[in-house]
């Protein structure tokens, strides 16, 4: 059973973009105190350093999709490890809580949840959440349910799930916040690269519009398509085929700059090539 950003990342691959797939998941014999930002930042930049540093990978042209959580690891790593390595971002609906208004009352719901049941229940959180029974968008299978609880056989290898809830900071003294107010300075202030936001109506975690925050504070994100897709916040599981259709435009954008030229000569060139012909020209 794929994962929501499998699904995602088929039709980009079948575009040509190589996608893999880190996210935090089960380490058997880790505990909660295992899971911090500043750990996992570090997982990242060893993960690219060793990367960058096979010859037979030429691992370039590299953009970064930072959904939930990993929109500010991915922000961190980039503001203080990689100023210049990515060619591009896309925020999938995620935050960058710097502790000014304290916790939304969403996450604050969810944080309560996961320290309160014995098993976080993945499968129905993500396919029987309030806001896909809003749009009317089907309960996911039993098999697709089945496959997001199967790296959690009981809730002692759930560390992840809860240990991530407690790493947003409540206030602005916390060092979350100072590392992520300093990301975000470099977010306002030095990144010029492209940065695509896809948040989602459904997907608001209190009364601020986070979403306008980021549009109109980052200047790679001016000009960009931006969308509000019809889904929750699992937008890569909701609806894969509008997802992936935004990254791979917002990709083409970045990496095949003259793709409207191509359509232009193979599509509207072939038309005159015909007229002509019908014309005896």
């Amino acid at each position: 059973m794929k994962h929501s950003s499998e699904k995602k990342c088929d039709p980009c691959r079948a575009r040509g973009y190589v996608s893999p797939v880190p996210r935090y998941g089960a380490l058997w014999d880790a505990t909660e105190s295992d899971y911090t930002y500043d750990r996992h930042l570090e997982w990242l930049y060893q993960a690219f350093s060793q990367l960058d540093n096979d010859p037979d990978l030429n691992l370039d042209g590299v953009t970064l999709f930072g959904h939930d959580y990993g929109h500010p690891l991915g922000a961190r790593l980039m503001a203080e490890h990689y100023p210049d390595r990515f060619d591009g971002f896309i925020n999938g609906n995620a935050g960058l809580n710097r502790g000014r208004w304290g916790i939304a009352k969403r996450h604050d719901r969810w944080r309560s949840f996961v320290r309160s049941v014995p098993k976080v229940p993945i499968g129905a959180v993500v396919f029987r959440n309030d806001a896909r029974q809003n749009m009317g968008l089907p309960p996911g299978t039993e098999a697709e349910e089945a496959g997001y609880d199967a790296p959690y056989p009981t809730g002692d290898y759930q560390a992840s799930i809860r240990a991530f809830p407690e790493m947003v900071p409540e206030d602005a003294t916390r060092p979350e916040a100072i590392a992520n107010q300093k990301a975000w300075d470099f977010l306002t202030s030095s990144y010029d690269k492209p940065y695509l936001v896809i948040w989602e109506s459904m997907d608001m975690p209190d009364s601020r519009n986070r979403r306008d925050e980021y549009i109109s504070s980052i200047s790679g994100a001016f000009g960009q398509e931006n969308p509000q897709l019809q889904t929750g916040h699992y937008s890569p599981e909701d609806d894969p085929v509008s997802t992936s259709q935004v990254i791979i435009r917002f990709l083409d954008d970045i990496y095949c700059s003259n793709a409207f030229e191509e359509i232009y000569r193979e599509t509207f060139g072939s038309i005159r090539i015909s007229q002509r012909l019908s014309l005896g020209r």
